[in-house]
């Protein structure tokens, strides 16, 4: 199952506050070189930011593979 990234912003308690951006990822792999070119904590495949896609057709934000959810 793909992963669906969400980014927040933070306000100046580093709360998360608004979604910035939300990303698909088609595995482990991709999501965790995802992580590493955008200097984003890397959180595991089941980390904070992540929330299992159920539907739907988008691209891998790492490798572009098409994941049909």
């Amino acid at each position: 199952m793909a992963h669906r990234i969400e980014i927040y912003s933070k306000n100046n308690n580093g709360e998360a506050v608004d979604v910035i951006d939300v990303i698909y990822v088609c595995s482990d792999w991709c999501h965790r070189s995802y992580c590493e070119d955008i200097d984003l904590l890397y959180e595991g495949w089941n980390g904070a930011h992540s929330v299992p896609v159920d539907s739907g057709i988008t691209k891998c934000a790492n490798c572009s593979s098409v994941i049909v959810g």
